[in-house]
């Protein structure tokens, strides 16, 4: 049994409509969201890698790697995390609440690390990502971003997490 595919935005135009509402609903320019777009991430972690990857390596812990990229797209994260790495660790507990949520259960960036790595763009060393044999295709993509002036929003907050003390309590250990 075949069931036609709805159309759920036009099913919200008519409930509005519905509600007396006028609703201007033109489905070829609704954006998709970038938290899940593989082309928004590669940008974020290019940029990563550039401002905080050290070394001829470009070498980054892992999990920080993710937890910037996590943060760079949600700018609201940006002052609770600051302050939650700030306080010494016996008094985490009473800053648990500020670490942002969700960047330890998210996928995306796994996803989007395990794409370069397949293209041998990053590689994965023991705990670390680093620069693979084909790493200039991402710096040329950060330096393409900065010379355009894109994600300047994701670059500043980027720009400003460098001053975050990186610690195992900081990226989820005990």
């Amino acid at each position: 049994m075949a069931t036609a595919e709805r159309d759920f935005v036009d099913e919200l135009a008519q409930i509005l409509a519905s509600a007396g509402a006028l609703a201007k609903i033109t489905p070829s320019r609704l954006a998709r969201s970038t938290l899940y777009d593989l082309h928004y991430h590669v940008a974020i972690v290019a940029c990563a890698m550039r401002q905080h990857g050290e070394g001829v390596n470009k070498q980054i812990l892992a999990p920080w790697l993710k937890l910037l990229q996590f943060v760079a797209a949600r700018p609201t994260l940006v002052d609770p995390l600051v302050r939650y790495a700030a306080v010494k660790r016996r008094s985490t507990r009473e800053f648990w609440e500020q670490l942002p949520r969700g960047y330890l259960g998210d996928t995306t960036h796994e996803g989007v690390v395990d794409l370069l790595v397949a293209s041998d763009v990053l590689q994965n060393a023991d705990g670390t990502v680093q620069a693979g044999s084909r790493y200039t295709l991402l710096d040329v993509l950060a330096s393409h971003i900065e010379t355009d002036g894109l994600f300047r929003a994701e670059r500043e907050i980027l720009a400003q997490l460098r001053q975050v003390k990186i610690t195992k309590v900081l990226l989820g250990a005990s």
